[in-house]
């Protein structure tokens, strides 16, 4: 093996490079470099590595890396088959080419020596009948096991198909009874949540008056009542939220940002209440509104 790193360190030479030059180009380390240049190939981490290594080297000196690997090769074949032939040869080779008859400890051991009975050594026989049970057993067992997967996964979803249309008729409901209190139907939605008949809903004056807030974009609002300053409410209304209020008494209503929200009075919608971030002042009485700048 010493003559691929002879050849390799000669050409290094010629071309004027040093080891760590080589070690630039390669990334090889040096200590591995002096091995390959030594033909000691035993210090690198392994064959892998030898032929990486090798047609890198051989690259970066300017010679042909393929040529070199083959070279390496050829050389490695003729070291391995120059074992000794009395290494390769056998003890029984060795008694069988001296005279007389072989020792006895070299008969086969299924022959019996004379006088002794023959004995015939019973053998194992395998039963594929099981085997194939058994396969059966475990096929059968993953087909149930993806058959119940298979029935979970559909009785889930059919819990999920059953659960939509009662969501959807809420939803529906809901958007009803927003509908009914922007159309003037607030006193007979108010009566049917009280569970008074219809035939006995209240009118006029001795109906609770309901003042409903829907925001039409973000928008803080605050009521209070007029006479004590107490507060009622305080707070932001994102967009398409309500809030509803049963008055006993005169109130007041702050809002920050007159354009983005909506009030319902008695079922009646107040309309425009100002411009875009205005801010608003409202009184309300439950028989009247009064309105301030």
């Amino acid at each position: 093996m010493k003559e691929i790193g002879h050849l390799l360190r000669e050409a290094r030479i010629k071309r004027g490079l040093s080891l760590e030059e080589i070690n630039e180009t390669t990334k090889i380390r040096l200590d591995q470099l002096e091995a390959i240049e030594a033909g000691d190939f035993q210090r690198l981490p392994g064959e892998v590595y030898v032929k990486g290594f090798i047609m890198n080297f051989a690259r970066a000196v300017g010679l042909d890396a393929h040529e070199v690997l083959q070279k390496y090769y050829e050389l490695k074949r003729a070291a391995e088959t120059q074992a000794s032939p009395e290494d390769e040869q056998s003890p029984d080779d060795r008694f069988s080419s001296e005279e007389g008859p072989l020792p006895p400890r070299y008969l086969p051991p299924e022959i019996p020596l004379p006088g002794q009975p023959f004995k015939v050594e019973k053998q194992k026989v395998r039963n594929p009948l099981r085997k194939r049970v058994y396969l059966k057993l475990v096929i059968g067992g993953l087909i149930l096991a993806v058959l119940l997967a298979c029935g979970l996964f559909i009785y889930n979803r059919f819990l999920a198909e059953q659960r939509r249309p009662t969501e959807t008729a809420s939803e529906a409901a809901e958007d009803e009874i927003v509908s009914m209190l922007s159309e003037g139907q607030t006193e007979d939605a108010l009566a049917g949540q009280d569970g008074e008949p219809e035939g006995g809903a209240k009118s006029g004056v001795d109906a609770q008056p309901v003042l409903l807030a829907e925001a039409r974009a973000a928008v803080w609002v605050g009521l209070y009542e007029k006479q004590s300053g107490a507060m009622i409410f305080e707070g932001t209304l994102r967009p398409y939220e309500t809030q509803e209020w049963k008055l006993t008494g005169p109130v007041q209503v702050r809002i920050g940002n007159a354009r983005g929200l909506r009030l319902v009075f008695n079922g009646e919608d107040l309309g425009v209440l100002g411009a875009e971030g205005e801010v608003k002042t409202l009184e309300f009485s439950p028989d009247s509104v009064n309105r301030q700048e």
